[in-house]
């Protein structure tokens, strides 16, 4: 298969999360939304904070004791096994469900990454933040290396790649900071650095449809 040099799934809206810490739903329902526009060309919107809270439930129902330590599954996880075995209610009362999900390996291959990008779609990643690092740097659309000697910060953040530029090495992605500041480019040797994990879903699909009077 040919890569292409250049790919962006440049539909799904943006979104603001606030002051809130829902980046994961944010991250992960637009990425329902990509896949549901980019298959049908239909718009959907789902209610960030419910599904948050009801993941957060979830999460806290399926937690496990191990040794010493209580262990909850991966937010992003959680979501793509209830995307599966449930699916979630957009606002307008369609049920928007997925087939299968997987964990992206092989995040230090940067031709594997895109190839994958552009065979199934949009990714949802978590990152490690660092004191003094941006993700909406002013002034320009590429973010900057982490400084050596920062602090990493106890959370996360959750974002979408939504396409990538071969030549320069960069990953297009998606934020949850208004429409100002959510679309950037980051180097490929920047999201070594500050990655964690990524999914992959496939097979989104309408569940119900709602119903007509």
């Amino acid at each position: 298969m040919i890569v292409a040099d250049y790919l962006d799934y440049d539909t799904a809206e943006v979104w603001d999360q606030g002051k809130s810490i829902t980046c994961t739903a944010h991250a992960f329902f637009t990425l329902l939304a990509e896949h549901i526009q980019q298959d049908t060309g239909k718009e959907v919107e789902f209610d960030f904070q419910e599904h948050f809270d009801y993941m957060e439930r979830y999460r806290e129902a399926a937690k496990i004791v191990r040794g010493d330590k209580t262990i909850k599954k991966r937010r992003i996880e959680a979501l793509c096994i209830l995307a599966e075995s449930t699916g979630f209610l957009t606002k307008t009362g369609e049920r928007v469900a997925i087939k299968k999900y997987r964990r992206c390996p092989f995040l230090k291959n940067f031709k594997f990454l895109c190839k994958t990008l552009q065979n199934t779609g949009p990714l949802i990643f978590a990152v490690h933040r660092y004191s003094g690092h941006k993700l909406n740097p002013k002034n320009t659309d590429i973010v900057d290396p982490v400084k050596a000697g920062a602090k990493k910060k106890k959370m996360g953040h959750a974002m979408m790649i939504r396409g990538f530029d071969r030549q320069s090495q960069l990953f297009k992605f998606q934020n949850s900071w208004g429409k100002e500041d959510s679309i950037k480019y980051m180097p490929f040797d920047v999201f070594k650095d500050i990655v964690m994990y990524a999914y992959i879903i496939e097979g989104v699909y309408i569940v119900t449809k709602p119903q007509t009077k």
